[in-house]
């Protein structure tokens, strides 16, 4: 007998339906706080009951929503370059990545150099240097170009294969060449430099394939902790390189994870409610993830979509007898709403027109097309046979003139079968 059997052995199913879920025009029609990927019902008179010896099972049988999300978003775009150089003139500025998608690691890592470049320019300036611009002479891992056999002739994007197959180390160095007005190689003045990767600016240390700096860190183990490798005598001072430790990725986001705000027997890693803050050395709590849906670009760009093959794949076992509500919302690996800090969790926009470092809109989960509708299997299952309390009950009592002998005790310590 597997596991599986051995689990559910002997539980019965006494009720089920399915509850069809739509959470576009959530606010219109229900809450007026949901959200696309936040959304609250409350069933008004359409309770859910289980009685004794029974329990509310929820099971996901499907789950469907366009993917209008972004691989970089303001959960992974930060880092922050600093430094000092020969003026004294320190640095600490926090850049940011654009949040968009990418084709291939090359136009990632063409983003973040150019980011680099234009402010290690200013950095050298202020700090005496006669340069007057900046060149990348080299970045890798290299953009793909339309002459590439990688890249398919009809869409412009790299191909599965070409994806599959990379050879490539994948890991990125970029040199930054520095030229005074003349054209000429200038020294930098740049003494010292870090780039940095806070744990609390989220997870671009993952998309560099650099090192994490962790909250915990203090003093000159926070001030010198280096994210990526920093090299400023390349070619005489003239020029800096910078390369990564680890190999790039395109995405922190190879999941979405559907969760329920009711107390259940789901147990979940602290790493997957991190942005909550984690309990120090514990490594697994009680948790409310009710699936965890995979990102595949590769079988459909367009869309994110589930589709239960085995009976109870995705399940939670209710703690409560009643529901009358239930909430359904959409996070990340650490428990950001997606696309968003929890920190700044009011935010309503995950992907879109962007002005400067933020969205023009902040309507994508209210007014805009980010919500999902997903098919829920609501069982009542009998998991045990409930103790019953057996008395008979006191007989009325015979009035004394019709008593014919002595009145006897009775026995009402014998069984009934009465439910507790």
């Amino acid at each position: 007998m597997s596991i599986q059997q051995s689990r559910f052995e002997g539980q019965q199913v006494l009720n089920a339906f399915n509850l069809f879920i739509d959470s576009e025009k959530g606010a219109k029609f229900g809450d007026n706080a949901n959200k696309g990927d936040d959304y609250n019902m409350h069933f008004e008179g359409l309770n859910i009951e289980a009685d004794a010896g029974s329990l509310i099972r929820l099971t996901l049988l499907d789950f469907t929503m366009m993917n209008n999300l972004y691989d970089v978003d303001h959960n992974n775009r930060r880092f922050t370059v600093t430094g000092t150089g020969d003026s004294a003139e320190a640095f600490d500025v926090v850049l940011n990545l654009p949040c968009k998608n990418h084709r291939d690691l090359g136009s990632l890592a063409d983003d973040f150099a150019n980011l680099v470049k234009d402010q290690l320019l200013t950095s050298s300036v202020a700090n005496g240097s006669s340069a007057a611009s900046v060149e990348l002479t080299t970045i890798e891992p290299t953009l793909l170009t339309s002459s590439d056999s990688g890249l398919n002739n009809n869409t412009n994007e790299p191909t599965v294969d070409s994806l599959l197959e990379n050879t490539g180390t994948r890991l990125f160095r970029a040199v930054i060449q520095f030229k005074d007005g003349g054209g000429s190689n200038t020294a930098h003045n740049i003494t010292a430099l870090r780039v940095q990767f806070p744990e609390a600016a989220g997870e671009a240390y993952q998309l560099m394939g650099g090192e994490r700096k962790d909250a915990n860190l203090t003093g000159s183990d926070a001030v010198n902790q280096a994210g990526m490798k920093v090299d400023l005598t390349t070619s005489s001072s003239t020029a800096i390189t910078i390369e990564g430790y680890y190999p790039m990725q395109r995405t922190t986001k190879p999941n979405i994870y559907l969760r329920a705000d009711i107390a259940n027997n789901a147990l979940m890693s602290q790493v997957l409610d991190s942005a909550n803050g984690v309990e120090t050395k514990k490594s697994v709590r009680s948790g409310n993830i009710l699936a965890k849906i995979p990102i595949n670009r590769f079988e459909d760009p367009e869309m994110i979509r589930y589709v239960s093959r085995a009976d109870k794949e995705y399940f939670i076992d209710l703690y409560h007898k009643r529901l009358s509500s239930l909430k359904l919302f959409l996070t990340d690996s650490r428990g950001n709403p997606l696309g968003r800090l929890l920190s700044n969790s009011l935010k309503n926009t995950a992907a879109g027109f962007q002005s400067g470092d933020d969205y023009v809109r902040d309507t994508q989960t209210t007014l805009g097309n980010l919500s999902f509708d997903a098919t829920i299997r609501v069982e009542i299952v009998r998991v045990r046979i409930p103790q019953m309390l057996d008395t008979i009950p006191p007989p009325i009592p015979t009035p004394a003139r019709e008593a014919q002998s002595v009145l006897e005790g009775n026995r009402y310590y014998l069984p009934r079968t009465q439910p507790f």
